[in-house]
């Protein structure tokens, strides 16, 4: 905090590693050899280190404390600045980019198939073959053409998705999602909302009151609103991944990945105790896609309104055949939300969200002892399903 400077230099530099690296094998062929992963997994790691280290949003205001790192990121270079279309973009827009596009890299992060010799250079993909929608702008490096691979089969284009993955390349993929992450957080909380003492408190307020509905109404609503506190120290890096008239690369197949990822886990394989012997390591990715596609579907304009009132007065049943306008503002990740309409699609989230919703009853009436476990990230899946009330065919 007290020389933000140079932790922007050191940002810069990190930067400048994860983009030098993507530059060379998006617009190249050469393949992806081990001292390169190395290089820029440490530059991602370190580059992540450096994000997370700032201040955490604040506990007891509505408003979060400034950053001085986060002054330095989000400065316009020069008089006319990225708004002006002079000059190098902000440091924060080029590390978003940069994270983005290293998601979607051939050999670090997802397997691309050698384009087949009967498509010819600058042909149509055909079906089953996608182009990334977000095209970088000038100046960011131009993406490989041809196939924007997606993590897993679910949502997105049919046939499209790629298989299991080796531990290293899903190990790449956290390094990515946990850059993505510390950008638009920042700091992380000090500490969860509420606690020991609250509850207690929650206690006495109950015995004073003498445990009507009421009360106990009006207890559950002010506990809502208290535990309603900003998750972001800065709302420009979320803004800029979320702003349409932004060439942000790779938000379409992100998203699509990550609800692929998320609603095609099953907690539990094909045998009991099947989720003690296979480790945590696929759980915990899973868990961390449900995070960041929490934070992607956030909007800055979400603080004004209390959870409480939220859950009161959106209702989407009767929204039906309409878009649902859940932010003031175009939002890229809602929009492309909403549009999901294929059957086949929504027939896959609503199974998805069943099978691990269901495991709560499956726990409690197995015969075996512990053979089946909840898994840990239900509240962040409760998150999701609340965005995905935005999806009319989800609703129907």
């Amino acid at each position: 905090a007290s020389r933000p400077e140079a932790v922007a230099g050191l940002c810069e530099l990190c930067a400048r590693g994860v983009e030098a690296a993507v530059d060379k094998y998006e617009s190249t062929d050469e393949e992806f050899g081990e001292d390169a992963e190395l290089a820029l997994a440490n530059a991602m790691l370190v580059l992540t280190h450096l994000l997370s280290a700032g201040p955490a949003a604040a506990e007891d205001s509505e408003q979060p404390p400034p950053s001085p790192l986060a002054a330095e990121l989000w400065k316009a270079p020069g008089a006319g600045g990225a708004a002006g279309g002079e000059g190098p973009p902000p440091l924060g827009e080029r590390i978003a980019d940069a994270a983005m596009r290293a998601l979607f890299l051939d050999g670090f992060t997802v397997d691309v198939e050698a384009p087949k010799d009967d498509q010819e250079e600058g042909e149509e993909p055909k079906e089953g073959e996608v182009e990334s929608v977000d095209k970088p702008a000038a100046g960011k490096g131009p993406p490989k053409q041809g196939k924007a691979p997606l993590w897993s089969e679910g949502v997105g284009p049919e046939g499209h998705g790629e298989g299991k993955v080796d531990d290293e390349m899903r190990e790449n993929r956290r390094l990515g999602l946990q850059l993505l992450a510390a950008l638009i957080c920042g700091g992380a909380p000090s500490s969860p909302p509420g606690g020991a003492d609250d509850d207690d408190e929650a206690g006495d307020s109950k015995k004073k009151d003498g445990g009507g509905a009421g009360s106990k109404a009006a207890a559950a609503i002010a506990w809502g609103e208290e535990q309603t506190r900003p998750l972001l120290v800065d709302s420009r890096p979320l803004a800029y991944l979320c702003d349409p008239n932004h060439a942000v690369p790779r938000r379409e197949e992100l998203l699509y990945s990550l609800l692929s990822v998320v609603l095609g886990y099953a907690p539990h394989g094909s045998v009991p105790y099947g989720s003690y012997f296979s480790g945590n390591q696929e759980e915990s990715f899973v868990q961390l896609c449900l995070q960041v596609l929490g934070l992607l579907l956030q909007d800055s304009t979400d603080a004004s309104t209390g959870a409480v009132t939220a859950w009161l007065t959106w209702r989407p049943q009767e929204e039906l055949g309409r878009v649902a306008a859940l932010t003031s503002g175009p939002h890229v990740f809602r929009q492309l939300l909403a549009g999901i309409t294929s059957e086949r699609e929504v027939e896959f989230m609503v199974t998805g969200v069943v099978t691990l919703l269901g495991t709560v009853s499956e726990e409690r009436s197995t015969y075996l002892p512990k053979s089946m476990r909840v898994p840990p990230f239900l509240s962040e899946l409760l998150v999701l399903v609340f965005h995905l009330v935005a999806c009319s065919s989800f609703v129907e």
